[in-house]
Parts: C-alpha cells; structure tokens; sequence
C-alpha cells in the first residue's frame, strides 16, 4: 500500500480492501511486511521494517478483528511459522531462529535459540519456508550454487532433494506439504 503498511482484502465480499495497519513513521518505520496469518485466523505476525533495514527489523503482531498492534520483542524479520510451540522467523544474521512462542495468548514465552543458517534478502525475506508439518527448506548461504535440503523441526537434515545443484531462491511449500515451488535464477 502506498503507506507502507498492511490491507485486508475481503476474501468473499469482493470490494474495496481497508487498512489494517500504519507505519509509525516518527518512530523511524518505513513499512510493514511479511505478514503471516496465525492459524487462529484472527491474528497476524509481521514485520515491521525501519531506516535501518534488517538491522532494525522486529516482528509484531496485528489483531484481524480489532487492528490492535502489538510488538512482541523479538529482532528479526519474515516470521515463517509456528509449529509445536515454535515459532520460526529469520533475524539479521541470516539465521533461522526459533523461540518458544504462545498462539493462542500470541506471545513469546521464551528465549530465541539458532535453528539453521540460512540466507536473508536486503529486503528482510528469508529463503526458506516451514511446512505446517514442521519441515523447514531453506537455501543455504555457503554458495550460488546449491542444493535444497530440507531439516526437522531440530535442525537435523532429513534429505537432500535430487537435482541438479541450482541458484535457488524463495521456496515455498503447497498447501499438502507434498511439492515444493522454487525459483531458479
């Protein structure tokens, strides 16, 4: 939006989309981004982007229902998911971070722990995506090139994905869990 901040489309309605949220630009926020849909479906966690970029980047949340936004405390960006408690999001290390993260009270409820490395664009998003089984696909930062491999939900490399090794970016899972769409520059 041209604010910078987040639109609800109505989904079934049809009709005009309306504001869900406004960058506080006096408190130096440039945008809003990345949002991500809690499985509540009432609740948003995005992140809100500053003059600083990834190093001023910090996640929130946004009530669907009431617009009512609420930092969470966490330095990062992208939140990726939440399963089994965790919730996954990048930070400005290039790091997939996981920290112990209440859904229903939308809160943090512990500290953030280093689940894998991964690569972070200049513009906050991951390369990486979290099944809602828990499988984590991320692009590995050590080359161009390079293979997809997908990890458990404690980091331990579960399989290598066949294929040649490829420069690629923003996978993403299908609903099912079962296919992977991944740019391939």
């Amino acid at each position: 939006q041209p604010n910078g901040g987040l639109l609800v489309f109505p989904a079934t309605s049809g009709g005009d989309p309306r504001v869900l949220t406004t960058p506080d630009t006096a408190a130096g926020e440039v945008s809003h981004r990345w949002p991500l849909v809690l499985p509540d479906g009432r609740n948003v966690l995005y992140t809100v982007w500053g003059r600083n970029g990834n190093r001023g980047a910090r996640i929130a949340t946004v009530s669907l229902e009431t617009t009512g936004t609420r930092p969470l405390g966490l330095a990062g960006t992208f939140p990726l998911g939440i399963v089994d408690g965790m919730l996954a999001y990048a930070d400005s290390a290039q790091r997939i971070m996981l920290v112990p993260f209440d859904a229903v009270r939308v809160r943090v409820t512990g500290t953030p722990q280093l689940g894998e490395q991964g690569q972070v664009s200049v513009a906050g998003a991951a390369k990486a995506a979290l099944s809602q089984t828990g499988t984590l696909l991320y692009q590995s930062p050590l080359s161009a090139l390079m293979d997809l491999v997908i990890v458990d939900a404690v980091g331990r490399v579960k399989r290598v994905l066949p294929g040649e090794r490829e420069s690629f970016n923003d996978p993403r899972f299908s609903p099912d869990g079962r296919q992977i769409a991944v740019t391939i520059l």
